[in-house]
This record gives structure tokens, C-alpha cells and sequence, in this order.
């Protein structure tokens, strides 16, 4: 009998062999397919490894708690939240497939891993088959693309989107068939659903048009559909026009050129914030065309250049000034919101290491060698290091735990979001962010109180820990974790 086995497994196991033997074949044959889908298997690891190590956080609690409404309350919990609706309406439809840390995660994988086919394909169109494959390994490799795909939000989807609408772009100015012109436009209109900082690239896309129509005579034969798509962006866009300006009047939409204006300050181009020194900047401009001329680059070759490309500067060269204002404006958030960004930086230096690679030949593995090492590490440092706030266990250890007539006090209270994920029981839920209010009328009916405590954000409601402090000189303290940045505490009247 096992004489028999073997003889069915053994050509069994050869014919498999043979077949992936010759897949292999045609891959390399192929060239760059054979090199992309060892990237796009690369990436697809480094984004499913460790996927559910950590807990959600309180952005992904909220992401999940926003996108468990229906489409209606979506729209009115964006709007308050000063959020962008369509990826929680993507996430609530994507939600009947399950609710798990795998399945809710799984989104933003799908979404970056298609990132990387999409810049393949945009390097590919304006530059060579080389440098698209250096692109993708690049972004394949990114700690902060990985980082994010690895998120329950919005920015993997906004990543994916950009690239959409740059891929459409491209597509249409080099190839001019009409399938491009639709994903850009239904790829554009679902971006800024999704990020209102890409009103930049389309800004960025129109001043590209109009300058190469008037200074070089280039794609005047795309202005009627030019028009008709941006008036159709813009249509699409209308019904969500007044909400939101609401929520740019709520974030304060003049404080994002007074912040512009401090750093051009820093930056020693103006005398004081919001008195613009039009010498300062004269002498700025006078400086840098000395500089290209002196580099033996003259400025209407290099404007000439820079055209040639329009992936440049309809995208990368903007983007470095949208770092800039954002940083000013929201620094807590930039990283985040950089996202989109990183692409083009990651393209440019493609581009650039390919211009490199006939002086850097001799030393092709040392270069790579000192490139790959770093952001090695840094992934290392995502996936083991920076570990987020380990609600998974703050809420099991509650729940085995509790006894009726206990309540749980989490500070601050909107922790609750991530917390409540995971947690199932049915005890009550007590707040105290005010530090005037009555803490002994708060916990006065309960025998006991889980005391679960965010040292990501307690620190900025309760700096001076006067919840705890009153807790410990009127209560019994009977339980005392130390978690992945959270404390549970659990006392008794």
C-alpha cells in the first residue's frame, strides 16, 4: 500500500514541479511582470505580517464606529467630525463581510496593494519599464505606506485614489482614448470624497494644462474635454459644497495662510506674519535663477524640461509645497495626510536612481545595500516597537472580571470607541473628563469601578491625574494592570 502511495504522490509531486517550473520560466522571460510579482508577493507580506498583532486604536474604533451607522448618519457624523464621508461608506458596505481585526483591516491591504500596480503603470507610461519596477519596489518597501495599510482609515484609500486620478491624467495627455478620461474623472471626484487635501493635485493638474497650452502649444486639443471633466468633478462634488465649508469654518480656514505665512517668515521671506516683503521674495527668485544659470542649466531648457514631463508638474513638484502648508496647518495630523504625497517622492527618486545607475553601476548592491537597510529597520520598528494601545486586553480583563453593580469609568471618555469594540459585557459606562464635576455622585450607586485609563490621552484631560488621585483616597484599590499604554484599575466602596 505505501509502495502504491508512493508511486501517485512521486509524479504527482514532479508534474507540480514541472508547472511552476515553467511559470517561472515565462515570468522571467517576461521581464518586468517577473519582477513585479515577486514585488507585489513582497508587499502583500510585509502588509499581512503582524496584521492583527495590535489592537485597534481610538482613530480605527472610530472608524468602525462611524461606519456601523447607516449611509444617513455617515453623512451627519462627517460632517460634525469634520471628516471626509465616502471611505466610511466604502467600510460600511465592506463590513458585511465581517467584522474581525482581519476583515476590517483587510480594506486598506487591497487598497495599497493595488497602489503599487497603479504607480508600476504611471511610471511605466512616462518614463521606462526600470525605473516603474524601482518605484514599486519602493513603495512596496515604505514603512509609512505599510504602516497605513495596516489601518482601519482612510488614507490607504486615498493613496490609491490619488494615484488613480494621476494614472487617468497621465493617461490622457500621452494616449488620448476616453477610458482614461472616465477614471480620471470618477477617480478625481472620489478623492476629494475622500481627502480634501488633493484639491492640490487637481490644482496642480489645471495649472500644468494652462501653461503647456499657453507657453509651449501642447494638449490644446484636450481643453473642450479638459473643461467638461473639471465641470463634472465639480458637479459631483456640489451637493457635499456646503457641509463642507462648514467644516473648513469649524477648522478655521484662515488659520491655514496665517501659518503659511509664520514659516515663510522663518524662512525669512516676509517681515511679519501676513506683511508679505515682495523683496524678500524678488531676492529669493534672483538667487535661484543665478543658481541654474551658473549650474549650466538654462531656464527656458529647464522649463522646456520640466513640461516634457507632466507627471512632475502636475504632481511631484507641488507636492513638497502642500508638505509645507500642511505641516503649518495641522502638524499633529501631516504624517497622515502626507500619505498621498509619498508616490511622487518615491517616483522622483526612481527617475533619479535610474539617470544615477550608469555612475553607480560599479557600486549598484552597496547603494542598494544602504537604501533597503533603513527602512528595514524601520519596519522592524513599526511591527515590534510601535505598538498601539492594547485595548484587546484592557476590555478582556474587565469582562472576565466584573461583577453586577460594577461600572467602568475610561478616561478620556471617547476611548470608549476602541474599548467598546472589544468589549461585551453589559455594564454600565460612567464619565469624568470634567474635573469639577461630582466624582462621588458618579460613582456613588456602584460597589465597584474599572477605572481604564488612556496614557496616550488622559494626560491631556487630567494632567495632574485627579480622577485617580480622588479614586485612591476614597476607594479601596484592589487591582492594578500596567498594559501597552493603558492602565486598568479596579477599586471598591
Amino acid at each position: 500500500m505505501e509502495d502504491d502511495c508512493g508511486l501517485v504522490v512521486l509524479p504527482n509531486s514532479i508534474r507540480v514541479f514541472n508547472i511552476l517550473k515553467r511559470a517561472t520560466d515565462y515570468l522571467r522571460q517576461r521581464g518586468p511582470v517577473f519582477y513585479l510579482s515577486l514585488i507585489l508577493l513582497l508587499g502583500t507580506s510585509l502588509r499581512l505580517f503582524h496584521l492583527t498583532y495590535n489592537s485597534l486604536w481610538l482613530d480605527e474604533g472610530f472608524s468602525v464606529w462611524l461606519a456601523s451607522k447607516d449611509v444617513r448618519g455617515i453623512l451627519e457624523a462627517a460632517v460634525a467630525s469634520e471628516d471626509e464621508p465616502l471611505y466610511y461608506i466604502v467600510l460600511h458596505y465592506w463590513m458585511y463581510l465581517g467584522h474581525s481585526e482581519l476583515t476590517l483591516r483587510l480594506l486598506s491591504v487591497i487598497c495599497s496593494i493595488l497602489s503599487l500596480l497603479l504607480i508600476y503603470e504611471v511610471a511605466r507610461i512616462m518614463f521606462e519599464s526600470s525605473t516603474a519596477i524601482v518605484a514599486a519596489f519602493l513603495l512596496g518597501l515604505a514603512p509609512l505606506d505599510v504602516w497605513y495599510a495596516q489601518e482601519i482609515g482612510r488614507f490607504a484609500l486615498g493613496n490609491l485614489l490619488a494615484l488613480s486620478s494621476i494614472y487617468g491624467f497621465v493617461g490622457l495627455l500621452t494616449r488620448r482614448k476616453g477610458i482614461y478620461w472616465i477614471m480620471y474623472v470618477v477617480a478625481t471626484t472620489a478623492m476629494i470624497y475622500t481627502f480634501y487635501i488633493s484639491f492640490f493635485i487637481i490644482l496642480a493638474q489645471n495649472f500644468y494644462l494652462l501653461f503647456a497650452g499657453l507657453w509651449l502649444k501642447r494638449h490644446r486639443d484636450l481643453a473642450i474635454k479638459w473643461v467638461i471633466s473639471q465641470m463634472v468633478v465639480l458637479a459631483a462634488f456640489y451637493p457635499w459644497w456646503p457641509r463642507f465649508v462648514e467644516q473648513t469654518h469649524h477648522v478655521g480656514g484662515v488659520s491655514l495662510f496665517m501659518n503659511a505665512a509664520r514659516i515663510l517668515q522663518q524662512l525669512g521671506i516676509t517681515v511679519e506674519i501676513g506683511n508679505i516683503s515682495l523683496g524678500y521674495i524678488a531676492l529669493l527668485i534672483g538667487i535661484g535663477i543665478t543658481a541654474l544659470l551658473i549650474l549650466g542649466k538654462p531656464v527656458p531648457a529647464l522649463w522646456h524640461r520640466l513640461f516634457q514631463y507632466p507627471y512632475f508638474f502636475a504632481w511631484a513638484v507641488p507636492s513638497y509645497l502642500v508638505v509645507l502648508l500642511v505641516s503649518a496647518w495641522r502638524p499633529q495630523s501631516s504624517v497622515r495626510l502626507m500619505l498621498i504625497f509619498l508616490p511622487p517622492f518615491l517616483l522622483a527618486l526612481a527617475a533619479g536612481f535610474g539617470k544615477a545607475n550608469a555612475i553607480l553601476s560599479s557600486h549598484r548592491r552597496l547603494w542598494l545595500t544602504l537604501l533597503i537597510i533603513p527602512t528595514l529597520v524601520a519596519l522592524g520598528v513599526n511591527y515590534f516597537v510601535n505598538q498601539k494601545e492594547d485595548w484587546r486586553d484592557a476590555a478582556y480583563i474587565v469582562e472576565v472580571n466584573a461583577r453586577p453593580g460594577d461600572a467602568i469609568l475610561i478616561q478620556p471618555s471617547y476611548c470608549q470607541l476602541p474599548f467598546g469594540y472589544y468589549y461585551s459585557g453589559n455594564l454600565a459606562y460612567e464619565q469624568a473628563d470634567r474635573l469639577d464635576q461630582d466624582l462621588a455622585r458618579v460613582v456613588g450607586p456602584y460597589n465597584r469601578i474599572w477605572f481604564v485609563v488612556s496614557l496616550n490621552h488622559a494626560p491631556y484631560y487630567d494632567p495632574d491625574s485627579l480622577v485617580q488621585k480622588w479614586l485612591d483616597a476614597h476607594s479601596t484599590l484592589l487591582l492594578s494592570l500596567h498594559l501597552t499604554r493603558i492602565d486598568v484599575r479596579l477599586y471598591q466602596f
